[in-house]
Protein backbone atom coordinates (compact mmCIF):
# COMPACT_ATOMS: atom_id res chain seq x y z
CA UNK A 1 0.00 0.00 0.00
CA UNK A 2 2.82 2.37 0.83
CA UNK A 3 4.26 1.88 -2.66
CA UNK A 4 0.89 2.64 -4.27
CA UNK A 5 0.53 5.78 -2.19
CA UNK A 6 3.96 7.11 -3.04
CA UNK A 7 3.50 6.23 -6.71
CA UNK A 8 0.12 7.96 -6.80
CA UNK A 9 1.56 11.10 -5.24
CA UNK A 10 4.58 11.05 -7.53
CA UNK A 11 2.38 10.81 -10.61
CA UNK A 12 0.03 13.55 -9.43
CA UNK A 13 3.00 15.83 -8.81
CA UNK A 14 4.52 15.07 -12.21
CA UNK A 15 1.18 15.80 -13.87
CA UNK A 16 1.05 19.20 -12.25
CA UNK A 17 -1.62 18.56 -9.62
CA UNK A 18 -2.05 21.47 -7.27
CA UNK A 19 -1.05 21.34 -3.61
CA UNK A 20 -4.79 21.29 -2.88
CA UNK A 21 -5.36 18.15 -4.93
CA UNK A 22 -2.31 16.40 -3.47
CA UNK A 23 -3.39 17.42 0.02
CA UNK A 24 -6.80 15.81 -0.48
CA UNK A 25 -5.22 12.61 -1.78
CA UNK A 26 -2.78 12.45 1.13
CA UNK A 27 -5.54 13.20 3.66
CA UNK A 28 -7.66 10.33 2.34
CA UNK A 29 -4.74 7.93 2.36
CA UNK A 30 -3.74 8.96 5.89
CA UNK A 31 -7.29 8.34 7.15
CA UNK A 32 -7.38 4.91 5.52
CA UNK A 33 -4.05 3.97 7.07
CA UNK A 34 -5.07 5.27 10.51
CA UNK A 35 -8.41 3.46 10.37
CA UNK A 36 -6.62 0.22 9.52
CA UNK A 37 -4.18 0.36 12.41
CA UNK A 38 -1.23 1.70 10.46
CA UNK A 39 -0.60 4.86 12.45
CA UNK A 40 3.19 5.00 11.94
CA UNK A 41 2.53 5.34 8.19
CA UNK A 42 -0.47 7.67 8.61
CA UNK A 43 1.10 10.25 10.91
CA UNK A 44 3.65 11.70 8.46
CA UNK A 45 0.99 11.78 5.75
CA UNK A 46 -1.34 13.82 7.96
CA UNK A 47 1.54 16.24 8.60
CA UNK A 48 2.16 16.53 4.86
CA UNK A 49 -1.55 17.08 4.17
CA UNK A 50 -1.61 19.93 6.68
CA UNK A 51 1.51 21.46 5.10
CA UNK A 52 -0.06 21.26 1.64
CA UNK A 53 -3.28 22.77 2.98
CA UNK A 54 -1.25 25.77 4.12
CA UNK A 55 0.30 26.10 0.64
CA UNK A 56 -2.93 25.77 -1.31
CA UNK A 57 -6.10 27.79 -1.25
CA UNK A 58 -7.94 25.35 0.98
CA UNK A 59 -11.02 26.48 2.84
CA UNK A 60 -10.88 26.90 6.59
CA UNK A 61 -13.41 24.09 6.87
CA UNK A 62 -11.16 21.68 4.94
CA UNK A 63 -8.13 22.65 7.01
CA UNK A 64 -10.12 22.10 10.20
CA UNK A 65 -11.34 18.71 8.96
CA UNK A 66 -7.78 17.52 8.30
CA UNK A 67 -6.67 18.80 11.70
CA UNK A 68 -9.54 17.00 13.45
CA UNK A 69 -8.81 13.72 11.68
CA UNK A 70 -5.12 14.01 12.56
CA UNK A 71 -5.99 14.86 16.16
CA UNK A 72 -8.12 11.71 16.37
CA UNK A 73 -5.09 9.59 15.46
CA UNK A 74 -2.81 11.48 17.80
CA UNK A 75 -5.21 11.01 20.71
CA UNK A 76 -5.62 7.29 19.95
CA UNK A 77 -1.83 7.01 20.13
CA UNK A 78 -1.29 8.94 23.35
CA UNK A 79 -0.24 12.35 22.00
CA UNK A 80 -3.00 14.20 23.85
CA UNK A 81 -1.27 17.58 24.12
CA UNK A 82 -0.63 17.78 20.38
CA UNK A 83 -4.17 16.57 19.67
CA UNK A 84 -5.61 19.25 21.95
CA UNK A 85 -3.57 21.96 20.21
CA UNK A 86 -4.76 20.80 16.78
CA UNK A 87 -8.38 20.68 17.90
CA UNK A 88 -8.10 24.19 19.32
CA UNK A 89 -6.62 25.46 16.03
CA UNK A 90 -9.35 23.69 14.04
CA UNK A 91 -12.01 25.33 16.20
CA UNK A 92 -10.34 28.74 15.79
CA UNK A 93 -10.47 28.34 12.00
CA UNK A 94 -14.14 27.40 12.11
CA UNK A 95 -14.94 30.30 14.44
CA UNK A 96 -13.20 32.75 12.09
CA UNK A 97 -15.16 31.33 9.19
CA UNK A 98 -18.49 31.94 10.94
CA UNK A 99 -17.67 35.56 11.82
Amino acid sequence: MKFLASESLRLSEECGDSPLSRGITIHRLARALRDNGRWPEAEPLFREAIRLNQEGSVSAESKAWTMREFAKGLRENGANAEADALLAEAQRLLDEMSN
